[in-house]
């Protein structure tokens, strides 16, 4: 269960997204033998936000998991940043559903004026 997990590793973005929703490390595994799922460019754009750790080879996917057993976790900035900016921009105290309800009355209000 991701709850009660260290940290994540993924290979594509879907993972890694899931990761960040809770709170969590994610390490992207960028090895050669899974650059066929990584060519996106929604893929690329989130790593460039520095909000996971990427690793490139075993060791440093070690190092990342013992700095982070340790309480050193380097990426918790950036992914509560990626967190408010792009999963929840609006309030996270608040249920999604209290927004989705705001923007279809502003849809049905719009529609009914005109």
């Amino acid at each position: 269960c991701l709850y009660f997990s260290l940290c994540t590793a993924a290979i594509n973005t879907t993972a890694i997204i899931d990761t960040v929703i809770q709170g969590k490390p994610g390490i992207v595994l960028n090895w050669p033998q899974y650059e066929m799922v990584q060519q996106g460019t929604h893929f690329k754009e989130f790593l460039s936000t520095g909000a996971v750790a990427v690793t490139r080879s075993e060791e440093d996917f070690t190092k990342i998991v013992s700095d982070l057993l340790r309480g050193h976790d380097p990426y918790g900035e950036k992914r509560e940043l990626y967190f408010r900016t792009f999963i929840r921009p609006r309030d996270p105290s608040l249920p999604a559903a209290h927004f989705a309800v705001e923007e279809i009355g502003k849809v049905v209000y719009q529609h009914e004026k005109a």
